[in-house]
């Protein structure tokens, strides 16, 4: 598992590596420390879907194909 953060030393993203290339759920924070997105990579590639979230809030779903966006879907749940 590889953290990454930024200058104000907040998380700015968590993930895994497989032969150098991102593999997995990779998470993406901002500023702040909250979550906005969620990709699922296979070799490197963003597959499968992409969840974004504002303050917790999961507003938005693409589904991905080849790392094509084949599917969106918005939304508006809390999740946490």
């Amino acid at each position: 598992t590889k953290l990454y953060y930024k200058k104000n030393h907040k998380l700015a993203a968590i993930g895994n590596y497989k032969a150098g290339k991102k593999e997995g759920i990779w998470e993406f924070y901002d500023e702040d420390g909250k979550l906005t997105k969620k990709v699922s990579y296979v070799n490197d590639i963003a597959e499968e879907e992409v969840v974004y979230w504002n303050n917790r809030i999961k507003i938005r779903k693409e589904n991905l194909k080849d790392g094509r966006k084949i599917k969106r879907t918005v939304e508006s749940r809390r999740i946490f």
